[in-house]
């Protein structure tokens, strides 16, 4: 190869070497992505509220904490930043807990309320920021409620339960006796086979 062969390809070279580092990089941040939690992914009937429902219950916030966090965190995953227009078959990245908990209930209420004002709220176009607030707090009221029921129904499984150990309990109680009388019943039959035997000495003598 001649010395000006060596002169083209090495800019050439020093491309492919960049093209190759830029590749490596990208495959590092895709890795590293894949690894954010994800929640599943949006059907046709998902919204940012039941999608905020699929947060774990242990993060302790409000709805309208995890509804604005996931909002801020996935503003792509919304046509035109719109929170009203959930796009389709989106994984939508879960937010953390010093997101969740950067603004105060009551601040994330009065936000998503702007939210849905600026995006033309699905749930009443003509409803203000204050209409808004109020209609999330009877949401927040019904979802109340059925977290109520749902502890009550998990109570209710733990009488059965408990109810179930007992019943378990006085069986194996009554197994025990039974096992007890079997040894007695046995022991007695010992008592008449060697009467029967001493009898039947006594009768030869």
């Amino acid at each position: 190869m001649t010395i000006q062969q060596r002169r083209l390809n090495t800019p050439l070279l020093n491309i492919l070497l960049a093209l190759v580092t830029v590749v490596g990089v990208a495959h590092s941040a895709i890795a590293d992505d894949s690894k954010d939690p994800r929640l599943a992914k949006t059907t046709p009937t998902s919204s940012l509220w039941s999608m905020a429902l699929q947060i774990e219950p242990e993060q302790k916030a409000s709805l309208y904490q995890k509804l604005v966090a996931l909002y801020q965190k996935n503003e792509t995953a919304f046509i035109n930043n719109d929170i009203n227009k959930l796009k389709l078959g989106v994984q939508l990245l879960v937010p953390t807990e010093a997101e969740i908990q950067r603004y105060s209930t009551q601040q994330a209420a009065k936000l998503y309320a702007s939210y849905l004002k600026a995006g033309g709220s699905s749930i009443n176009p003509s409803m203000d920021a204050k209409q808004s607030a109020a209609k999330i707090e009877m949401l927040q009221k019904e979802l109340s409620k059925k977290q109520v029921q749902i502890s009550q129904s998990t109570e209710n499984n733990q009488t059965l339960s408990r109810k179930l150990e007992k019943l378990e309990s006085d069986a194996q109680s009554k197994v025990s006796e039974l096992e007890l009388k079997n040894k007695q019943l046995q022991s007695i039959q010992s008592q008449i086979k060697a009467l029967e035997s001493q009898l039947q000495s006594n009768g030869n003598i």
